[in-house]
């Protein structure tokens, strides 16, 4: 595992309203932040909020992402294991060479995610990253989830893409 690799982060993702919002510690310009990123796919647009002590920063800007839509068709069951001492069900997705891209466990009595395993043969250092999944909500999310207080509303800086700011 890379040290890139390693996240903790809350994901909440409502299909039907067609929002996500992640959060959780990020490393930005060589510091650590508390970031929260919400991206609205019906809006087209996003917002990040870097939190660091006392400082509160909040950025929006356009958006073009789609929400992702896992489909696990392709994975072929392989036996059972133990996470946290709960039986688990272990699915491996291969590419067409048949190496291992995708390890899913779910719970097996009632199929609940609880950790994925993603490998990338793409590089000259091939690589997997592992999600831990602690809690499993299925269905609508909080519409207050999508709404940031007024307070960081007003401070919001309009940029053009937020995803630029992020990725350098």
């Amino acid at each position: 595992e890379r040290r890139e690799d390693r996240h903790f982060f809350r994901w909440f993702y409502d299909e039907t309203a067609g929002k996500e919002r992640f959060e959780g510690p990020t490393e930005w310009n060589g510091e650590f932040f508390w970031t929260i990123v919400i991206i609205d796919t019906v809006a087209k647009k996003e917002w990040l909020v870097v939190h660091q002590q006392g400082l509160v920063e909040c950025y929006t800007g356009s958006d073009n992402h789609s929400l992702p839509h896992p489909n696990f068709n392709r994975a072929h069951f392989v036996g059972k294991a133990e996470i946290d001492y709960t039986v688990v069900d272990h699915w491996v997705e291969r590419d067409n060479e048949g190496r291992d891209l995708v390890q899913i466990f779910d719970r097996a009595d009632n199929g609940e995610i609880k950790r994925v395993d993603v490998s990338s043969h793409v590089s000259r250092r091939p690589h997997s990253v592992t999600f831990h999944y602690h809690e499993f909500d299925a269905g609508s999310q909080d519409p207050a989830l999508w709404t940031l207080p007024a307070e960081i509303q007003k401070i919001c800086n309009n940029v053009q893409k937020v995803e630029d700011l992020i990725n350098n």
